[in-house]
C-alpha cells in the first residue's frame, strides 16, 4: 500500500460527494522516532515524516481542500525551534502546491 495513492482514493472519494473539505492534519500521526513534536509521542508507530508530508502535499493540492487545521504541535519538545521550521517548511511547500 503506497499512502500517497492512497490519500490521493480519500480526497477522490470526498470529492465524489462534497464540494469542498477541510483537512485536519494532527502531527501525532508522525513516528514520534523521526519528528518528536506531538503533544503525545508515538514511538515506533506513526508515518515516517517524509510520507506523512507526501501524504499532506497530496492532499493540499486537492481542488476540493478548502481549509487546513494542524493540531498536536508541542513546541516544548523542540527547544531549538528546528523541527517547528521544518513543519513549517512542509505545511508552506504542500500549500504551495495549490492548483486553484
Amino acid at each position: 500500500m503506497d499512502p500517497v495513492v492512497e490519500a490521493r482514493a480519500a480526497w477522490r472519494a470526498l470529492a465524489a460527494d462534497h464540494e469542498r473539505f477541510v483537512l485536519h492534519f494532527d502531527v501525532d500521526v508522525i513516528d514520534s522516532v523521526d519528528f518528536p513534536l506531538a503533544n503525545f509521542p508515538h514511538f515506533n508507530e506513526g508515518l515516517p515524516v517524509g510520507v506523512a508530508f507526501d501524504c499532506l502535499a497530496e492532499f493540499c493540492a486537492a481542488p476540493p481542500m478548502a481549509g487546513l487545521v494542524v493540531t498536536e504541535v508541542n513546541p516544548d519538545r523542540d527547544p531549538d525551534g528546528a523541527i517547528v521550521d521544518a513543519l513549517v517548511g512542509a505545511l508552506v511547500g504542500a500549500l504551495g502546491r495549490r492548483v486553484d
